[in-house]
């Protein structure tokens, strides 16, 4: 409903995207989760915005891991971990229970332990 009435503000897209694939995930819809994420992100490129586009990635990478998305999540976290105004981190990683599901993938594991 609030993405209904197109707010004016980037980042305010952006929340409601990611906050809607957030609880998307969380209630097993993957496909839609993903696609809402992702389109969360392009509100906000990191290259348009650098500090708040970094966390965009960060939610849009958390979705992937809450769907069990190990092969986009990983391969995300690869390229994104240590990005400036990011707030991932390995030992966010190791602690946090929304990377509960792709905690077994050897590439979560080797990310974790960097």
């Amino acid at each position: 409903k609030a993405l209904a009435t197109n707010p004016s503000n980037p980042n305010v897209r952006a929340a409601w995207h990611l906050v809607l694939a957030m609880a998307l995930a969380g209630s097993g819809d993957a496909q839609q989760a993903r696609e809402h994420a992702q389109q969360g992100v392009k509100e906000v490129p990191s290259s348009f915005d650098k500090l708040e586009g970094p966390a965009w990635v960060d939610y849009a990478l958390m979705v992937d891991a809450m769907n069990g998305d190990a092969a986009h999540a990983v391969a995300g976290l690869r390229s994104h971990l240590g990005t400036p105004a990011s707030f991932l981190s390995p030992a966010l990683l190791t602690l946090d229970p929304t990377f509960d599901p792709i905690r077994a993938d050897p590439g979560f594991q080797a990310l974790a332990k960097k």
